[in-house]
């Protein structure tokens, strides 16, 4: 009787592929990563260094310093409002001269304009109220500075965590800056123009002069900055904006 002998394979389950695919080296999943977080670095820097994204850059840069020159002069500048030469004074005097009131200063002019006296604002008892307004519009100058210093940073920046960071952070100032802004005119506006609920102010009467357009300008451009920002920020790193889901 032949006898037969059966010899069973032996079989290296760690490193057969079947095997292997299921329960991958940890030491091979983290060089992946690496590799493949260098390459996206890669690509992140080559898109950064282009000539487009410079001209992008220049271009924010300008305009954000164009916007915080005209919220300094509009803040600056007296002629938020201005009275009529036959407006009725708080002492029941009537003036026969221009009055304009900005700010921080007040101007008083007399005999047909002729003579002009530049005073400091009263911010007190009834006038408290202008403080907000000085308050609302030295914070908008404020978070534009700081949102031109955080879009500049991102620059000599090449982390790109850091990179996103200081945009979104630059995007959000921008629009602070101009919220501020238009609160900021919006108490001014009201009280200036007598529209509250206690009797008519002395001010009303009076009209919108041309420091405060530098105001609104500025606030407009705050906001066209912050939404272009935002949205090439959006479009160019949405794997980074979006949360994932389990």
């Amino acid at each position: 009787m032949t006898k037969v002998r059966l010899t069973v394979p032996q079989v290296n389950y760690s490193t057969h592929p079947s095997v292997a695919s299921l329960n991958p080296n940890p030491i091979s999943v983290f060089a992946g990563h690496i590799h493949k977080t260098a390459i996206e670095q890669d690509d992140f820097l080559a898109r950064r260094r282009s000539r487009k994204e410079v001209m992008v850059d220049a271009t924010v840069v300008v305009v954000t310093l164009v916007s915080v020159g005209m919220q300094l002069t509009g803040m600056f500048v007296p002629g938020w409002w201005t009275l009529p030469p036959d407006h009725r004074h708080h002492d029941d005097s009537e003036s026969n001269g221009t009055t304009t009131y900005g700010l921080w200063t007040t101007i008083k002019c007399s005999d047909g304009d002729e003579k002009c006296t530049e005073i400091p604002i009263d911010t007190s008892k009834a006038n408290a109220w202008l403080q907000v307004t000085q308050v609302f519009e030295s914070g908008a100058v404020a978070f534009s500075v700081l949102a031109l210093l955080c879009y500049v940073m991102t620059s000599v920046k090449d982390e790109r965590e850091m990179f996103l960071l200081l945009r979104r952070l630059s995007v959000f100032l921008l629009a602070a800056s101009a919220v501020a802004i238009l609160i900021g005119m919006a108490v001014f506006l009201k009280k200036s123009a007598g529209l509250a609920r206690y009797p008519q102010r002395t001010t009303a009467g009076g009209h919108l002069d041309w420091p405060i357009f530098f105001s609104m300008a500025a606030a407009v451009l705050s906001i066209i900055i912050a939404v272009a920002v935002g949205v090439r920020l959006r479009r160019d790193h949405v794997t980074e904006l979006v949360v994932p889901t389990q």
